[in-house]
Order: structure tokens, then sequence, then C-alpha cells
């Protein structure tokens, strides 16, 4: 993962190309105009992602949970900041997770048989531990990404459709370094371990294949892939992973 720049309906069509390197992440921070917001980027990290390529995923649905509460839709409007941009919510973000839903597309790439494309993302402020323990699991996720700590070991869940998911791939960002990544590939019981002994931002993205053909419109595909990435904040946010 690089620190990279900020990054229609539905389109039932072969998609363009530069989506395959381009994920939906989740961040909270102020907007434009100082209030809190919640941001959708589409890109490879959580940081930053390129505005040109923002109406691909303008179908995006985001929904802001509560604790005790049902799952609310976030209103959605683009911000634009030079060559960068996001999918903007003004809205209060403390004691809230997000969740935000992407199906992008039949796509195919390089000779290989068509899927359907579709992205997931969830953002958890974990300072507070209530937070963890309310948001962990979001069944609104069809691909859902289910984080635990016990001290300094994590452990990270990948399900799909509510069952585990077993040889998923899973990729991990450390808070400190932004260009690595650590790839782990899921147990039966759809779970990877990782050493949590770090405060920060931490990044994390997961890839599912649901093996099942369909139809979109006049365009068939062979499989699903899901991608879920999850933002979770377990402390003090580093300088260099704040807004650019």
């Amino acid at each position: 993962m690089k620190v990279a720049s900020f990054l229609a309906p539905v389109l039932v069509c072969l998609v363009a190309l530069p989506a395959w390197a381009h994920f939906i992440f989740i961040a909270t921070r102020p907007n434009a105009a100082g209030k809190p917001a919640v941001h959708i980027l589409f890109g490879d990290d959580s940081i930053a992602s390129e505005a040109k390529f923002l109406d691909n995923v303008a179908h995006t649905k985001v929904w802001a949970h509560e604790a005790g509460k049902p799952p609310v839709e976030v209103k959605l409007e683009k911000e634009i900041m030079g060559e960068n941009g996001t999918w903007m919510g003004a809205t209060d973000v403390v004691g809230r997770a997000f969740t935000a839903n992407c199906e992008y597309g039949v796509t195919s790439r390089g000779g290989a048989e068509p899927s359907l494309l579709v992205y997931h993302a969830k953002h958890i402020d974990a300072t507070d531990p209530a937070a963890l323990k309310s948001f962990a699991r979001t069944e609104n996720l069809k691909l859902d990404i289910v984080p635990s700590f016990q001290g300094e070991e994590g452990e990270l869940q990948v399900l799909f459709d509510g069952k585990p998911a077993a040889n998923a791939q899973v990729i991990i960002w450390t808070p400190d370094k932004y260009e690595k990544e650590t790839e782990n590939f899921t147990d039966a019981d759809g779970k990877v371990k990782f050493k949590a002994n770090q405060k920060g931002l931490w990044q994390v993205r997961a890839r599912h294949t649901n093996a099942v053909a369909g139809k979109k419109g006049d365009k068939e595909y062979k499989a699903e892939k899901h991608y879920c990435t999850l933002v979770l904040k377990n402390g003090e946010v580093k300088p260099e992973a704040a807004a650019k």
C-alpha cells in the first residue's frame, strides 16, 4: 500500500481496468467545512484517493451504526480538493461505526473469465473498547472482517454470508508501516492471527471468491469476487495517515 493521492449507477458492462487496483475504504475526518464527516475513498488505502475515479463508485451505500439501534443510511455528496476527492457524508462520528457496500459490476481482465466485482468496507474507532465489542460484527456486510484482541494478540475472522470463509486472502497494514504489507490466508474457521502491538490506524483487506455464476443485464459472469476493507483505529493516528 502506498499513501496515494485522494482518491455511476451500477453499470451492467465490462468495467474499466483501473478498478482492479482500487478498493472502497472508509475514513472519518472533518469535511472541507470543518464539520464531522464520513468519507468513501476509492483507491489503495484510507488516506487518499483520486477524484477522477469517484464516479465509478457513485452508487456506493454507506450506513452509520450506533449500539442498540438499526443502521442508518448516510447521504453522500462528492467533495473535491484539486486532484483528490471522496464521497462525503456530513454526520456525527463519535460512538459510531460505518459500513459500505458497492456492487461494481461485471469485470474481466487479461482474458480471465468475467466475474461480478463487489466491494464492502467497515470503519471502527476502537479507542473505545465498547465500540469494538458493539461493531466487530456487522451483519449488513456480505463479506465481513471481524476483529478481536487479547492484549497484543490480534485475530481477524473473515465471514461470507455469516459463515467462516476458509482460504480467504487477508492483507494487513500496521500503523507505522504504510508501505509494507503482510499477506495471510484464513484457516478453516476463517481466521488469521497477527501481532497487535502497535497503536494507530490499522488497515486490512480481505478477498473471497464465491464460485457462483450469474447474469447482470446481458452480461454473464462465472463467479463473484468480493473484497472487504477494515479501517480500525486503536490509538492516536500519525500525521502521515491524516487527510492530504
